[in-house]
């Protein structure tokens, strides 16, 4: 497998989940934040609340994940300014910032308490004018270039809602491009235009994240790597130390690659022809193990699936607690 994706709850991440879930070789965890208002979240009962997504966002960062947000605007008690300063939070805040997003406006089912809010007037939902407005403010003013958006709208047959407010299709409807991952992206277009690599550098988690994206001169994306800078030694209590006990000091840095993509048709690996097979990823990791050494990394650490080890041991990386490791000073511990 290149990836294993899990979807789980803010509230269930600690340690020894997140161990677990490298151990099965999962590289990317979603959670089902829905909101970072702790009224909301005490209306709709959902049982956990910020600090629950604060203290499980960092984690996941510091294991090397790579993290998606479900996030769910028009939820009782919120309203259209409230939605929109909840997403300026996501991508401002640095206790926040995931890699990609799921947005799902929320819908009322059948069967369900919402549907009984709705009937005595207690809840109003989003219409298709209202999510209209909040979707293209966040496309054009919010959204950072770091992030993907992965889904705008949630599938749901037409059986299970119970009021449609808003067309299913919504987000073909949608036109407003922005400078997401997914709305840049080359995808299955063969191309042999030039690249230039371009640096986007933000604080979360209390670490630097370094976004390396492989652009050509219309911003067409071809590639990207996430590393991640950080003071925790994962590999360290890996071995049984515990990651509270070892937060190091400024004079010692670890380094994580916790998502490298390449765009391109899929073609038979050795022949030539598109953008995965144009050493674009090994550019991209050259780039960033510049930055790593420029921070006095012990250890750059790649969360890596199975299937994709072989292409890491090839620059140098070897298997090391789940991860692909490579070591860059000389006085690092390799044990």
């Amino acid at each position: 497998a290149v990836g294993l994706t899990v979807e789980t709850r803010p509230d269930f991440i600690d340690e020894k989940e997140c161990w677990f879930l490298r151990k099965l070789g999962v590289t990317r965890v979603e959670v089902g934040v829905q909101t970072l208002d702790n009224k909301v979240l005490k209306i709709i009962k959902r049982g956990h609340t910020i600090l629950s997504v604060v203290k499980a966002t960092k984690l996941l960062r510091d294991f090397g994940f790579k993290t998606t947000y479900h996030l769910m605007p028009g939820l009782p008690g919120s309203s259209v300014p409230k939605d929109l300063s909840n997403l300026k939070k996501v991508f401002n805040d640095e206790r926040f910032k995931p890699d990609a997003i799921k947005f799902y406006p929320t819908q009322i089912v059948q069967g369900t308490e919402l549907l009984e809010w709705y009937k005595k007037g207690k809840f109003i939902p989003l219409n298709n004018t209202d999510l209209n407005k909040i979707v293209t403010e966040f496309k054009l003013k919010i959204v950072p270039r770091w992030v993907r958006i992965n889904r705008l709208v949630r599938d749901l047959t037409k059986s299970d809602v119970a009021v449609e407010t808003f067309a299913s299709n919504f987000r073909q409807n949608i036109t407003v491009k922005c400078p997401c991952i997914r709305c840049r992206e080359i995808k299955n277009r063969q191309s042999t235009v030039a690249v230039e690599f371009r640096l986007t550098e933000y604080s979360a988690g209390k670490g630097m994240e370094y976004f390396i994206e492989a652009v050509d001169k219309n911003d067409r994306l071809y590639g990207f790597v996430r590393l991640r800078i950080t003071s925790v030694d994962i590999l360290e209590w890996l071995r049984g130390q515990k990651l509270r006990g070892i937060l190091m000091s400024n004079l010692k840095s670890y380094g994580l690659i916790r998502e490298l993509h390449v765009y391109g048709p899929q073609i038979e690996i050795g022949k030539k022809g598109n953008v995965q097979h144009q050493g674009i990823g090994t550019k991209l990791m050259e780039k960033a193990e510049i930055i790593a050494q420029e921070n006095k990394v012990n250890y750059l650490a790649v969360i890596s699936g199975v299937g994709v080890r072989e292409y890491y041991r090839k620059m140098g990386y070897e298997l090391k607690e789940s991860y692909m490791v490579k070591y860059f000073l000389v006085n690092a511990l390799k044990n």
